[in-house]
């Protein structure tokens, strides 16, 4: 998997540091940022995704483990696999959802949601070997625009066919139940006491040109919510005064 190293900046905030009269190993912990290991579906796997703006961020490295196509399923099986390669991280970031929704499954709305829970349910437990609490984020997903599914792109041929393809996999019936995997995804990291992020709204409608993946705009706006999240994690909590 992909990982986004900064050394050069690092390096010349040690030889600052040094010059400065700091010992190297207290200016490398201050120095260093957070990594994050960012496991997801093809929203996080694009080039120029979510992933990839946030990891820009002096304070944040991300890991992109976003595969097209992922389901809740292999969110587990992804998480062990990074450390059974030995990845180095902080956090973890699951960001799935949409893929286990669309009408080429034909089981109830219900059934669908509770198997995304249950699925996520398992690889919080996972992360939580291994983690604080506070650093694993459950993410619920962005919305789709089935209205843009529907309608041929004049100007694009090739986007015509995509729209056409994600209409018949079915994905224009997931906007009502995005919605209620949202507010499911709440209450499971309420119950398991880890972070929750919600992307649902996020997107403008326009920024999903084939009605299901978000353009450039549109993952600017996902990575505008969740590194606020990333980094109100790292600052330590006000102390409580005495007497209250």
């Amino acid at each position: 998997m992909p990982v986004m190293h900064r050394p050069s900046r690092l390096t010349v905030a040690l030889l600052a540091c040094i010059a400065g009269g700091i010992p190297a190993a207290r200016a490398s912990a201050a120095e260093k940022p957070q990594r994050v290991l960012c496991i997801g579906d093809s929203i996080t796997a694009a080039d120029g995704s979510w992933a990839a703006i946030v990891g820009e961020h002096p304070e944040i490295d991300t890991i992109n483990a976003g595969k097209g196509g992922r389901q809740t399923g292999a969110a587990a099986d992804t998480f062990q696999a990074a450390v059974d390669a030995g990845e180095d991280f902080d956090r973890v970031i699951f960001f799935l959802g949409v893929n286990n929704l669309p009408g080429r499954d034909p089981r109830p709305a219900d059934r669908k949601l509770a198997g995304c829970v249950a699925d996520m349910g398992r690889a919080i437990d996972l992360a939580l070997r291994t983690l604080d609490p506070q650093d694993v984020i459950l993410v619920a997903p962005c919305s789709v625009n089935p209205t843009i599914m529907r309608q041929p792109c004049e100007a694009d041929p090739r986007m015509t066919q995509r729209r056409e393809r994600n209409l018949k996999k079915g994905y224009d019936i997931c906007q009502p139940m995005l919605a209620q995997l949202e507010a499911e995804y709440r209450k499971l990291a309420a119950t398991k006491r880890v972070r929750f992020v919600s992307v649902l709204e996020a997107v403008s409608p326009g920024n999903f040109p084939d009605g299901l993946h978000p353009n450039a705009d549109g993952q600017r706006q996902i990575a505008a919510v969740i590194a606020p999240a990333l980094l109100e994690a790292t600052r330590p909590r006000k102390a409580v005064p005495a007497g209250r």
